[in-house]
């Protein structure tokens, strides 16, 4: 079943989101490898930019809802959990294109170079963002209802 464009299935193992972005993104995905050919082509900066804000931001949405965030301690805080293991692949396809890179280039070099963090971190920071959001709104609603009653009293 979709809804608002994320895919859910009666288990909510997200394996059908990821199935639908991975779909998704091999066009985003082959338009970029055609557009960083070597000889022609956007540059390393115009690419890289493409990839900021056509297919980072394909990736991530809906992250609210089906990212496990890396835990900060323990065993496993280095290791990415979830779909985010393999959507990382999609990332580290771009990056490759992006660079210029050989297809045996490490993940974290290409990272490194090219200045992009780890899809799972990038990931982390847009699930911990919109928490902020809605604790700041829901703070902000609790103040308001306080001071309303508060005002209530004084009268």
């Amino acid at each position: 079943m979709r809804i608002l464009g994320v895919w859910l299935n009666p288990r909510l193992n997200w394996g059908a989101h990821v199935k639908e972005i991975q779909k998704k993104i091999k066009t985003h995905t082959n338009a970029l490898l055609r557009t960083t050919a070597s000889t022609w082509g956007a540059t390393f900066v115009q690419a890289r930019q493409i990839y900021n804000a056509v297919i980072r931001p394909a990736i991530a949405y809906g992250v609210a809802i089906w990212h496990t965030p890396t835990p900060i301690k323990g065993p496993k805080s280095t290791k990415p959990m979830g779909p985010a293991v393999k959507l990382a692949k999609i990332q580290n396809k771009c990056l490759k294109a992006i660079a210029g890179a050989y297809k045996a280039t490490p993940t974290l070099v290409l990272e490194t170079e090219t200045f992009i963090p780890p899809l799972d971190l990038y990931l982390n920071e847009r699930l911990a963002n919109f928490r902020f959001r809605h604790k700041e709104k829901l703070v902000t609603e609790a103040y308001v209802q306080i001071r309303g009653k508060l005002a209530q009293r004084q009268r």
